[in-house]
C-alpha cells in the first residue's frame, strides 16, 4: 500500500492533539493550557478592571491585567509555538510517499529515503484525522487520513492489527 501526501499544519496539529491524549497527565496539561488558563486570565482581567476605579495602587492592578491578558491569549501563544516547531521540523517541502507492506515501511521525500522494519514501530494510535506510528514515546510518523481512501484506511488498519497491538494509554 502506498500513500502520498504533504503534511499540512492542520495535520501536524491533529497529530499533536492525538499525542496530547496519551496519558492522564498530558490530558490534564492540555486542559489547563487550553481551557483553565484563558478562563483564569479573563477572571484576572475582570478583577483588574473592577479595582481600577478604586483607590488602590496601580502597580498590582497593572500586573493583574498583564498577567490576565497573557493567560487569556495563552492558547494562541501555544498555537504560535506549534507553528514555529512545524516550520522548524520541516526538512523539506513537498510530497511524502509512505509505502507500507508486510515486511517494511518505506518513507520517501524529495531529498530523503528511509526504510524501517515493523519492529521499529513500538505502537500506533489513531484518531478521526490521523494515524500515528510511534518509533519512541515522543517520536512518531503521522499519516493524515484526509489523503487516504476508505479502502486505504481499512488496509492500513488491517496491516497494523496484524503487525502490532494499538496503544490504549
Amino acid at each position: 500500500m502506498q500513500i502520498q501526501f504533504e503534511l499540512s499544519f492542520e495535520d501536524y496539529l491533529a497529530a499533536h492533539r492525538l499525542h496530547a491524549t496519551r496519558s492522564l497527565w498530558s490530558r490534564l496539561t492540555r486542559f489547563l493550557n487550553y481551557y483553565f488558563a484563558p478562563v483564569w486570565g479573563i477572571i484576572c482581567i475582570g478583577c483588574g478592571l473592577f479595582f481600577l476605579g478604586e483607590h488602590i495602587d496601580i502597580q498590582p492592578i497593572a500586573i493583574l491585567l498583564v498577567l490576565g491578558t497573557f493567560m487569556a491569549f495563552y492558547p494562541l501563544y501555544l498555537r504560535f509555538r506549534l507553528k514555529h516547531c512545524y516550520r522548524g521540523t520541516r526538512s523539506e517541502t513537498g510530497d511524502c510517499i509512505i509505502t507500507l507492506d508486510m515486511e517494511r515501511i518505506l518513507l520517501e521525500g524529495r531529498n530523503t529515503k528511509s526504510e524501517m522494519s515493523w519492529a521499529a514501530i513500538q505502537f500506533y494510535r489513531e484518531s478521526e484525522a490521523v494515524v500515528m506510528l510511534y518509533l519512541a514515546p515522543a517520536k512518531f510518523v503521522a499519516i493524515p487520513k484526509r489523503v487516504c481512501t476508505e479502502t486505504q484506511v481499512g488496509e492500513l488498519r488491517t496491516i497494523l492489527r496484524q503487525k502490532m497491538q494499538p496503544n490504549v494509554r
